[in-house]
């Protein structure tokens, strides 16, 4: 299962074939926030301001600096989603609110995943080592970094 389907990636090719109107095959912020404000209404997701994508753009090497070839901007938007997909997942199982998921929690995500993805569901002592390896209880960065590569790799993108 692709983390952006084949329709989510011609919007952006749509989108970002609009936004570069000089031809370059690259688009800076401001150009960015447009293609991203149509790809989100799409996708349904919030779009980030200009401010933001300016400050990722110094963060991230590119070929251009402080701009962004198609390609960069379908890895950026899908992992957006992967982020976006975390933290909804992460707050569905904390029920208590506490900030924080217990073993229960994280195993009842991992299938929840695995299940949606349409994988087979590990066992349950697959699962424990799972929690095991992370710890319990777990606060959102530990959470993201662990289930992140787990999704991914769920949906077939290799990860290092």
């Amino acid at each position: 299962m692709p983390i952006l389907s084949d329709e989510a990636v011609a919007v952006i090719q749509e989108a970002f074939n609009e936004v570069d109107t000089d031809s370059s095959g690259y688009i800076d912020a401001s150009e960015i926030k447009v293609l991203l404000d149509k790809v989100s209404e799409a996708e349904g997701f919030e779009a980030p301001s200009e401010e933001a994508i300016q400050a990722r753009l110094e963060q991230v090497p590119t070929d251009e600096p402080g701009k962004l070839k198609l390609e960069g901007v379908i890895f950026a938007i899908a992992m957006m989603k992967v982020l976006a997909i975390t933290i909804l997942l992460f707050a569905a199982a904390d029920a208590d609110e506490s900030g924080k998921l217990e073993a229960a929690e994280i195993k009842s995500v991992l299938t929840n995943v695995h299940e949606k993805i349409g994988e087979p569901v590990p066992s349950d002592d697959d699962l424990d080592k799972m929690v095991e390896e992370i710890g319990a209880p777990v606060e959102f960065e530990t959470f993201a970094a662990f289930v992140i590569p787990v999704i991914l790799a769920l949906c077939g993108v290799g990860v290092e």
